[in-house]
C-alpha cells in the first residue's frame, strides 16, 4: 500500500495518505513519515498557486496602467508633444514601480522557499541597526518625523548582514510611511542575554484590530492605508518576516488604531 501511495503521490494525486496504525513499528513509522512528506508537499504546492494567483493579480494593475500611458502618448505625439512627454514620464515611473514589484516578488519567494544565498558571518546586530538609522535619518527629516533610537552593544551573531539591515530598513519605513508629519519613530536593539531583541515603535496611524493578524500575508494592505492613498505593494513585511525566519527569528506586532504601532524582532542566540 505505501508503494502503491508513492506512486500515486508521484503522479500529481497529493492527498494521499496511509494508515499509520497498522503493520510493524518500522512500517507505521515510515508510514507517518510518509503521510508528514505528502502534507507538506500539498503545503507548498498550494502556496505555490496561491502566490502565481496573487502575483498574476498584483502584476496586471501596473501593466494596464502602463499600457494605457504609452498608448496616449502615441496619440498625442504629433498634436501635443508636451502632453505626449508628460504621459511617458509617467510610463516610466510605471515601469519602475513594475520593476520594484517583480524584484520584491522574487525575493519573498526564495527567501521563503530557501534558496536565497545567505552571506553568513558574525554580525555585529547593533551596528546593522545604527546604520540603517542613519540611511533613514534625511527621509525622516523631509517627512517633519523624529526618529529617536537607543542601542546597546552585544554579542556578535551568526548571519547576513544585508539582509538583516533589510528587514530593519522596511520596518522603519514602514513607520515613516503610516506616520503623519510631527510624529515620532523609535528604534531600539539589545541584548536581553538569549536573543537580540529590535523594535520598531511609530505613533503613526495604527491598524484595525481585525485586520492585525494579516499584515505579514503577501499583498495584504490594511484599509486605513488604502483609503489614506498610502504607496506601497504589500511585501514590505512579508519580506521582513521571511528573513527574520531564515536567521531563526520571530516578529511580531502590536497596534492600536490611530495611536501608532510597534514591531518587535527577535533573534534567539
Amino acid at each position: 500500500r505505501l508503494q502503491r501511495s508513492t506512486e500515486r503521490l508521484a503522479a500529481g494525486d497529493f492527498s494521499e495518505r496511509v494508515a499509520t496504525d497498522e503493520g510493524a513499528k518500522e512500517i507505521r513509522g515510515l508510514a507517518a513519515s510518509f503521510n508528514t512528506m505528502a502534507e507538506r508537499v500539498a503545503g507548498l504546492l498550494e502556496q505555490q498557486r496561491a502566490f502565481a494567483g496573487d502575483a498574476s493579480h498584483q502584476l496586471r494593475t501596473p501593466l494596464t496602467a502602463l499600457r494605457l500611458q504609452l498608448e496616449r502618448a502615441g496619440d498625442m505625439i504629433d498634436t501635443d508633444p508636451e502632453l505626449a512627454r508628460e504621459r511617458i514620464e509617467a510610463a516610466r515611473e510605471e515601469t519602475e514601480r513594475l520593476q520594484r514589484l517583480v524584484e520584491d516578488l522574487l525575493l519573498v519567494s526564495r527567501l521563503e522557499s530557501r534558496t536565497m544565498p545567505m552571506d553568513r558571518h558574525e554580525v555585529d546586530v547593533a551596528s546593522v541597526v545604527r546604520q540603517s538609522l542613519a540611511e533613514m535619518a534625511p527621509r525622516a527629516e523631509t517627512a517633519g518625523i523624529t526618529l529617536t533610537s537607543a542601542v546597546t552593544e552585544g554579542p556578535l551573531r551568526l548571519g547576513d548582514a544585508g539582509r538583516l539591515g533589510q528587514a530593519v530598513d522596511n520596518l522603519v519605513v514602514n513607520a515613516l510611511k503610516f506616520t503623519p508629519r510631527g510624529g515620532e519613530v523609535e528604534v531600539t536593539a539589545g541584548h536581553d542575554g538569549a536573543a537580540w531583541v529590535i523594535t520598531v515603535r511609530d505613533t503613526g496611524i495604527g491598524i484595525p484590530a481585525d485586520e492585525v493578524g494579516n499584515l505579514f500575508s503577501k499583498f495584504f494592505r490594511a484599509s486605513n492605508a488604502e483609503h489614506g492613498d498610502v504607496p506601497g505593494t504589500g511585501l514590505g513585511l512579508a519580506i521582513v518576516q521571511a528573513i527574520v525566519e531564515v536567521h531563526h527569528g520571530t516578529v511580531q506586532v502590536a497596534s492600536t488604531e490611530n495611536e501608532g504601532t510597534t514591531f518587535t524582532i527577535r533573534l534567539p542566540d
